[in-house]
């Protein structure tokens, strides 16, 4: 009698887990739902593609400026470079980062891009010097990360 019940759990077991889908899920941008959206014409993705170029050009401007030396240490280290160069192009500075454990998708997919596989690479710790000034509300955060702002 127990063999065939655990029989019966294995098999209906192996149902559940071949329906479960462990895929990789490829990041979306929020910008990107409006520019695809069906109502957007010519203009509206105009307007939507250079608020988007603005965005960069504004945030990068700043953290050039406020956050000059953290900028410059993480660009001496090119996983760090690369991430940051991410976060701007993705709009992920606006992203709260509530557990470690399990970070906003953009933040995920900006790690993965920079080949940062670990939270303890050495590229991170420049990297949260500029996630700090990014997203301090007397640095950054009303280009980058307005979000965070009352």
């Amino acid at each position: 009698m127990k063999a065939r019940h655990a029989l019966y759990l294995a098999i209906l077991s192996s149902y559940v887990v071949a329906c479960v889908d462990l895929s990789p899920v490829r990041y979306v941008p929020k910008d990107a739902v409006a520019k695809t959206h069906e109502d957007a014409g010519g203009a509206d993705a105009a307007i939507s593609d250079a608020a988007a170029d603005n965005y960069i050009e504004e945030c990068g401007t700043c953290l050039s400026s406020m956050c000059g030396t953290a900028l410059d240490a993480c660009n001496a280290v090119t996983k760090c470079s690369s991430m940051a160069k991410c976060m701007t192009e993705t709009k992920c500075w606006n992203e709260k980062i509530v557990d470690f454990n399990n970070p906003p998708m953009c933040i995920s997919s900006c790690s993965q891009q920079a080949d940062i596989t670990t939270q303890v690479d050495p590229a991170l710790g420049p990297f949260i010097s500029v996630l700090i000034c990014a997203q301090g509300p007397t640095q950054c955060a009303p280009t980058c990360a307005p979000v965070f702002l009352p």
